[in-house]
């Protein structure tokens, strides 16, 4: 009897997950059967159950794809599974799992095999060695396993080898509830920031796919959900950076009149007015700037390769077109003083009163990033630590399994844990007594 297979990947909200249809789409081009089942991530204290009710189901084969903000709760659903059903076979993979691929082959021998970027190929590829008992796994791009009591990792394919023309989003039973889709158009990143995960992640070099293909896209999903409303979000790191790509793109949006409502991420030093009015023109809503701090020092440290006066000055001009600006600050860099986090909170008053939004965010250890290899020794972990970031990690609201696993673990789950600076208690502090103005009146801790 053939083994059944699971795929399980995880849901944020009304957005579509986009990783979701494009695994179904090589599953099903390589003709494999399979149960998809989502996950809600939205409560930490939920994910845990809910994803142990999905595996309970005893198919042979389960993978799983997953973030690294789930992790945890992955790891730890897997080993108590492995314990009831010992014969099936783990596989995991996504942005989480390939980070610490190693590690967690590694660590845990409840999971069998990890794959490390893209999986549209090697998913069912592991699928049918596994189903035909083929051993010879050497040709798999990104796989990580065992063999012979040693850690085998094959080379992973080059960003955007294998994406499809049109994700399967047929997989998805309630495809037209979401109201959010995510659209790549390419993949990488040319820039040097050293805090970020776009390059360690995908590659210092920019792979785009064809517009034409991006167009086939839009049009499928613009099919499926018809009349009803719904906001594309371009998640390209680097889809600013190639003013005539983006002014054709704009032009095929125009001609296509689809009507739609696009989102993208900006860069300060790459826009002006014509660029920004064809966006509008095109239906550009809203654009997430990373401006990261309002510290001139912290921005040359961290390679941003722009001043916080160019980035006033853009955002600014950005406002006069574009609906929604959204200025996007980080703090809790390893070598951030209470003077540049004063710097920061300074520029997101004053942006807030531009009727610019907001957002302020700890600082997340990427691996492999440039301020990571330097300062991970000095990364702690706390579970009684509550960031007053609206966008951070909560220790206290996770299980305490969870926080038990994370602390048992430190070399899978060093994202869990924070940067500590000289000053750091006196930033917290800061941002303790201005929470409410600092998030709205709406937040509370």
């Amino acid at each position: 009897m053939t083994p059944k297979v699971k795929l399980i990947l995880f849901q944020y909200g009304v957005t579509a997950p986009l990783n979701a249809a494009y695994l179904a789409y090589g599953l099903k081009k390589a003709k494999i059967d399979f149960d998809l089942c989502l996950c809600a991530a939205d409560n930490p204290r939920k994910v845990l159950t809910g994803l142990c009710r999905a595996l309970e189901d005893p198919g042979a084969i389960a993978a799983i794809g997953c973030y690294s903000d789930v992790l945890p709760h992955v790891l730890l659903a897997v080993k108590k599974i492995k314990r009831k059903y010992p014969e099936k076979i783990i596989i995991l993979g996504g942005i989480g799992p390939s980070m610490v691929a190693e590690e967690i082959i590694s660590g845990f021998k409840c999971v069998d095999y990890v794959i490390r970027g893209c999986g549209i190929v090697s998913l069912p590829a592991l699928i049918w060695a596994v189903r035909n008992n083929r051993h010879e796994l050497a040709g798999i791009r990104g796989l990580v396993f065992r063999k012979a009591g040693r850690i085998v990792s094959n080379r992973a394919y080059e960003p955007y080898e294998n994406i499809p023309d049109t994700p399967g989003y047929s997989a998805l039973k309630n495809i037209k509830g979401y109201r959010v889709f995510l659209l790549a158009t390419s993949s990488g990143c040319p820039y040097q920031c050293t805090f970020c995960c776009a390059s360690p992640a995908c590659g210092k070099k920019v792979v785009k796919r064809s517009l034409r293909d991006v167009m086939s896209e839009i049009r499928e999903i613009k099919r499926i959900k018809g009349s009803r409303k719904f906001r594309l979000c371009i998640i390209d790191e680097a889809f600013i950076i190639d003013r005539k790509r983006v002014l054709e793109f704009c032009s095929l949006l125009r001609k296509s009149k689809l009507g739609l409502s696009w989102t993208c991420y900006g860069r300060v030093d790459r826009m002006d007015r014509q660029l920004l009015m064809a966006m509008k023109n095109a239906g550009c809503s809203n654009i997430y700037y990373g401006i990261e701090s309002g510290s001139n020092s912290v921005l040359k440290r961290i390679k941003k390769g722009f001043t916080i006066e160019l980035a006033a000055e853009t955002l600014l001009l950005s406002k006069m077109y574009i609906p929604e600006v959204m200025a996007s600050f980080i703090y809790r860099y390893p070598f951030e003083t209470l003077k540049d986090f004063m710097d920061t909170y300074f520029y997101m008053t004053y942006f807030r009163h531009k009727d610019i939004d907001v957002q302020l965010h700890p600082l997340m250890p990427v691996k492999n990033s440039e301020i990571y290899r330097r300062y991970k020794k000095n990364l702690r972990f706390r579970e009684d630590e509550q960031s007053h970031c609206l966008f951070g990690r909560f220790a206290d609201k996770l299980p305490a399994e969870c926080l038990k696993l994370i602390k048992s673990e430190p070399r899978v789950f060093y994202d869990h844990a924070y940067y500590r600076s000289k000053e750091l208690l006196n930033i917290n502090s800061f941002i303790g007594r201005h929470v409410e103005y600092i998030y709205g009146k709406s937040f509370r801790v």
